[in-house]
């Protein structure tokens, strides 16, 4: 036989065994896909100076865990004014940058860096 024949035939029969053996091998399993437990729709807010930080920080843990949500400009700023309630929701409405959306939207993410957050002063027109 002709060497050159024998070795192509040699190597035919290694490919064979080889993939024979490849079928009976198990492919391993995926891992088990890890989730992020969900995070809850923040808690209205009222305007009580003592739970601030926690609101904002529930309402940026909220908008990290569904970016989806707030692609457009603006969106994180109208679903953090939806949860405010009582006072928080009349400072909204009697604050001059609430007038301006864009004044809203530029003013947004000082606030929930929390860089602006100061013990506000009692207003009085609402106690």
């Amino acid at each position: 036989m002709d060497p050159a024949r024998n070795l192509e035939t040699r190597i035919s029969a290694v490919e064979q065994l080889l993939a024979a053996q490849a079928a009976q091998v198990p492919l391993p399993a995926s891992p088990p896909r890890v989730t992020a437990p969900p995070i809850a729709m923040p808690e209205r807010y009222d305007g009580d100076p003592d739970q601030c930080r926690g609101f904002l920080m529930q309402v940026g843990f909220y908008v990290e865990e569904h970016p989806e949500m707030f692609s457009n400009p603006g969106a994180e700023v109208r679903f953090t004014v939806s949860l405010l309630t009582g006072r928080a929701r009349e400072w909204t409405t009697v604050s001059p940058l609430s007038h301006s959306h864009q004044s809203l939207n530029s003013l947004y993410p000082s606030v929930m860096r929390g860089s602006m957050y100061k013990q506000p002063e009692p207003d009085r027109r609402f106690q």
